[in-house]
């Protein structure tokens, strides 16, 4: 028997096989019957050799990984350490690899190649109604006057009120020359034009100056 052919013979028997200081060691959760012993020790050269050539292989292929990784979903395996070691005894022996790709194909998994990548779209935050008042020295007696004076309206008309409110509270304040009163003149000229707008139910949008 090849070596090749008793490093998966013993895999088959959840033996696992490895380099140790240039001897084979054996790691399993049961001792290994006496006759696979016996067979390892008479092709011990060959298996050392063997093993020497699998530790240097290649890592493995995306598509492998892919469907390895697949294949262990699908059978339940949430172990990490359990994945982990499945997946790089298949990297370090072909035989591993291909007993593993034959489980797979049996449950019917397979790679299929895209000519385009998949295209995740974008998670768009949805922005405030608030943004555009942004920039004026709000009260929280103004917020709650605007929240109850907009509730009921569309998102479009609370939008184009408060965009209509920003700038009338802007070109009030702009108008005043005394800088200590500039917030009162706006917040009063902006307060008085979205209550009459906004209880007309004319949107702001359109008519800039409340006419």
């Amino acid at each position: 028997m090849s070596a090749q052919a008793l490093i998966a013979k013993a895999e088959a028997q959840g033996i696992t096989l490895r380099l140790q200081a240039g001897a084979i060691a054996w790691e399993s959760h049961r001792l290994p019957p006496d006759e696979l012993l016996a067979e390892l020790a008479a092709h011990k050269s060959e298996i050392v050799f063997a093993l020497a050539q699998a530790n240097t292989l290649s890592p493995l292929s995306t598509d492998d990984n892919c469907i390895i990784n697949a294949w262990l979903d699908l059978i339940g395996e949430n172990d990490f350490a359990q994945r982990l070691f499945v997946l790089q005894r298949c990297a370090a022996n072909p035989l591993a690899l291909e007993y593993v790709l034959g489980l797979v194909a049996d449950a019917g998994l397979v790679v299929i190649a895209l000519d385009e990548p998949i295209l995740r779209p974008a998670i768009l935050s949805v922005p405030s109604i608030w943004e555009a008042t942004e920039d004026l020295p709000l009260l929280p007696d103004d917020k709650q006057f605007l929240t109850d004076l907009l509730q009921g309206k569309t998102l479009a008309d609370k939008s184009a009120l408060l965009a209509g409110y920003r700038r009338q509270w802007h070109e009030a304040s702009s108008g005043e020359t005394q800088e200590d009163r500039r917030d009162s003149a706006g917040r009063s000229a902006a307060n008085r034009w979205i209550r009459r707008v906004a209880t007309r139910g004319k949107s702001a949008q359109g008519h800039p100056n409340g006419c």
